[in-house]
């Protein structure tokens, strides 16, 4: 039996906390770039709340009444966005109602900054702005293994030493120390400093720490409170992270907003030593916000009527280890009327998830993801009036769900997975008593290690059964994969003296008690058909499940909240907008598989039938397990272009009316990726054909499969496109001067086309050779003419080619002329310049265009002159 709760009460900021806060700190060089908020949660079933990454918000700014802070400006400035102000303070405290404020990236080590009008407070289109509770701390000294800092002067008060256990001792001790952003141990005295702990000695104002400070960033809680909202209903803070602020115990969060009518939105509140959150004033609304890593509580709310928290993810608070059943978690509200809690995520918090208690009236809370809490998913306590409706609660240590003396509870279409126990329903000591407590329509599936029952409904005091407690039950599901997991379907309070009576048939439970007359039972394989994938985190019914059809009408206040049609029967667990009973959509086309490459576009294609006409969402899956919805993905065809990192996923068509959801087959799509290289032909002569060989090879596909064409370039010089056969093209071509070419190839496939990386081939020119083919007269009269005839070949592999070029004459040394190539490589000279004498005549072909080598000389030929 848990203990009594006390609740936070209403507070204001005295003037004291001036003296626990200090001096805001000056800002330094790195709080220009403040640290990423901790990553989102893994998607739960019905999506992913929580605050949008810090710095990636693009709030529009106003055209008019925008005032501008920035880490460099001056709080002497005019706040414009040329000459902002230095701190967020000044700028509430000057700007006029109604105004923006928009803040620069950058840490803002501010403290008690108090608005008392409405105004609009965001960053910078896709700036990343912290608001930090704590300063960059240096001049340690080394003292052993531990490094210290003395005059160090700040304290904090510890306050509710009752939410404190023994193991957690420094629970309610606000100081906190962190190094590179990460978050130090403290400890009770300076000897048990480790390389992760630290102390604080408040007798000898010092700061010890383990770790040697040199190369790392220190920081250490310097202030209570960031922001307080008095008397400023209708402010909006937006897209802002609060930090490290040393939070007193059950006092008050970073930003405590007392006159209520504020809006939070996509603010990250972490790391502070109480709570990251509070409100303590009517018609606020905290919407897409993540409160993570808190001493205590990501939000805590007291008197907040009329409060809305709507898709926030509320995770892995109370680091400090506060008593769980005290006050500590992820968000608990006390005396506060007509809350709606909708669509949030409550995950891994060290204690309750979501947690209502003392006096509060006509709560509702829907649709809400609870799982992975140390105690209880959701809690509703000595309060009165709630509709717990269309949430899953799972894989929590405590309850899925639990009511403890209160009233008027309706508990409806919730999946409740391996908790401790699915529903509890506790009388107690305590002078409120259990009454009028309804559970319908409800999938209570396994439990935790130990679990016991499924549903236990008792009365502490032994002295009422669950029918005098006010407690009626109907068309649940009591699944069990395993019959041993828990034992027992149902404890019920059995009467005076009597304790719990414990039923292991659902059949006997009903029996027995005329409870759960309509209920299902579904053990062993069963429970595999009811849930399409529960250890996935698919908690929604499979299409065949017997949860279809099976639950009874909503009354109408269950139905307003989750906005379905009252009085018609339903389905058993999550029910979306709209729902009423009838059949469901039946699937008539799955998908069927596609093999494409990287970069084709694909389609996938179903269809279903049903009235009201279905609607269609498609999901995909890395592993055919977990499926995810693709945005806009809404129409019976869904088309995309594959990427690499598509092979292999899985794409199933989600159909949904009235009557339930119907889901397809999977189809699988594999994606081939595709390369294309150029073959090195080697050291070319000019003249010889050139082949050009491209492959393009793709995995997952056989060779003679791969088609298309292939395009061979000469550097950007298109050299010819031709057909690609067994994956394979080639051309011949000689038209390729002498020199270095590069080559590439781009294969092209449907709309595909991949590049090869370049081949270079050297082209060397050719090789000739020279003759002297013909002299009319080796014998002649000095001053008669004599002609002579020269002919220039190509050597193989290039004999052939038609040369061009000039051929030189020679008489010895002396260049007689040079006379153009013609026709068959000859060129002819006809000269009378000779001298009487002997004379030695040779030719040498000189080469052309650098595709042609010159030729060695000619052999000589002998002429005599008379």
């Amino acid at each position: 039996m848990p203990g009594r709760v006390k609740s936070w009460p209403v507070v204001g900021l005295c003037l004291t906390l001036l003296a626990w806060c200090g001096a805001p700190g000056t800002l330094s060089a790195a709080d220009a770039a403040p640290r990423a908020a901790a990553p989102a949660a893994a998607s739960g079933p019905t999506g992913t709340p929580g605050a949008a990454p810090l710095g990636t918000t693009a709030y529009a700014i106003p055209t008019t009444g925008a005032y501008f802070v920035a880490p460099t400006g001056s709080d002497k400035a005019a706040g414009t966005q040329a000459a902002p102000w230095a701190t967020l303070g000044h700028a509430l405290g000057t700007a006029p109602t109604h105004s923006t404020i928009v803040m620069r990236a950058g840490i803002y080590r501010e403290a008690d900054i108090i608005n008392s009008k409405a105004l609009t407070v965001q960053p910078y289109p896709n700036e990343a702005v912290i608001v930090r509770g704590s300063n960059v701390v240096t001049g340690f000294v080394q003292s052993g293994t531990t490094w210290v800092l003395k005059n160090w002067t700040y304290e904090f008060p510890r306050q509710n030493a009752r939410a404190v256990d023994a193991q957690h001792p420094l629970a309610n001790a606000p100081d906190q120390v962190f190094v590179d952003g990460a978050p130090l141990t403290q400890v009770a005295k300076a000897s048990a400093v480790g390389a992760k702990s630290f102390f604080v000695d408040y007798t000898a104002h010092q700061l010890v720490i383990g770790i040697n400070p040199t190369g790392h960033t220190i920081e250490a809680s310097t202030k209570t409170v960031g922001l307080h909202l008095e008397h400023a209903t209708g402010t909006i803070v937006r897209g802002v992270q609060f930090d490290e602020f040393a939070t007193p115990a059950s006092t008050h969060g970073a930003v405590l907003d007392s006159s209520g009518g504020a809006t939070f939105e996509n603010d990250w509140f972490l790391n502070n030593a109480s709570a990251g959150l509070s409100i303590e004033g009517p018609n606020t609304l905290v919407t897409h916000d993540t409160m993570s890593n808190n001493g205590q509580l990501g939000v805590h709310a007291n008197q907040a009527d009329h409060l809305h928290v709507t898709e926030t993810e509320v995770k892995q608070n109370n680091t400090e280890g506060f008593d769980e059943h005290e006050e500590a978690g992820g968000m608990k509200l006390s005396s506060s009327n007509d809350v709606l809690i909708d669509d949030n995520l409550a995950d891994g918090n060290y204690g309750k998830g979501i947690w209502f208690d003392i006096a509060s009236l006509r709560a509702t809370i829907v649709r809400n993801q609870a799982y992975s809490n140390l105690d209880e998913g959701i809690q509703f306590e000595i309060s009165s009036g709630a509709v717990i409706a269309g949430n899953v609660a799972w894989r929590n240590s405590g309850g899925g769900i639990r009511v403890i003396e209160s009233q008027h509870v309706d508990i409806y279409n919730n999946v409740l997975y391996k908790n401790q126990s699915a529903v509890d329903v506790w009388e107690g000591t305590r002078p409120q008593n259990v009454a009028d407590v309804t559970i319908r329509n409800n999938v209570m599936m396994d439990g935790t290690t130990g679990a016991t029952s499924l549903l236990d409904i008792h009365d502490f005091t032994n002295k009422l059964t669950g029918a005098q407690m006010g407690v009626s039950t109907d068309a649940d599901a009591f699944c069990r994969t395993a019959a041993t997991q828990p034992p027992q379907v149902a404890a019920w309070a059995n009467g005076a003296g009597k304790g719990q009576a414990r039923y292991t048939s659902v059949t006997a439970f009903a029996k027995a008690t005329g409870s759960d007359v309509h209920g299902i039972a579904c053990d062993g394989a069963a429970a595999a058909k009811m849930l399409m994938n529960a250890p996935g985190g698919n908690f929604a019914l499979a299409p065949a499940s017997p949860g279809n059809n099976a639950g009874v009408a909503l009354p109408s206040n269950v139905a307003n909240a989750l906005s379905v049609s009252p009085g018609i029967p339903v389905n058993l667990g999550l029910l979306g907008p709209g729902a009423v009973h009838g059949p469901g959509p039946t699937v008539t086309s799955d998908p069927s598989d596609v093999s494409v490459l990287v970069g084709q576009t694909y389609s996938m294609s179903a269809a279903a039938s049903g009235s009201p006409k279905p609607t269609v969402q498609w999901q995909v899956s890395p592993d055919g397990v977990t499926f995810t919805n693709i945005p806009g993905a809404t129409s019976t065809r869904y088309t995309a272009v594959a990427a690499a990192g598509d092979n292999d996923k899985r794409f199933q068509a989600v159909f949904t009316n009235s009557g339930g959801v119907s889901i397809s087959d999977a189809a699988t799509l594999t994606v081939s990726t595709t390369a294309v290289s150029v073959e090195d032909p080697g050291t070319l002569v000019w003249g010889q054909a050139l082949t050009l060989v491209a492959d393009a090879s793709m995995s997952g596909v056989p060779a003679a499969n791969v088609t298309g064409s292939i395009t061979f370039y000469d550097g950007s010089t298109k050299v010819g496109t031709r057909t690609v056969r067994a994956g394979v093209a080639s051309m011949v071509t000689k038209r390729l001067d002498a020199g270095g070419h590069s080559f590439v190839a781009t294969y092209t496939v449907s709309r595909t086309t991949v590049t090869s990386d370049p081949t270079d081939v050297q082209i060397t020119p050719a090789v000739t050779a020279i003759t002297l083919f013909h002299i009319d007269h080796k014998t002649i009269v000095s001053g008669s003419p004599l002609t002579i005839t020269a002919k220039a070949d190509v050597v193989a592999p290039s004999a052939g080619a038609v040369i061009t070029g000039t051929i030189s004459f020679y008489d010895n040394e002396t260049l007689l002329a040079t006379v153009d190539v013609t026709t068959a490589g000859r060129a002819v000279l006809t000269t009378s310049a000779l001298t009487s004498g002997t004379h030695s005549l040779t030719v040498v072909y000189d080469g052309d265009n650098a595709n042609y080598q010159p030729s060695p000389e000619s052999a000589p030929l002998i002429v005599t002159v008379q």
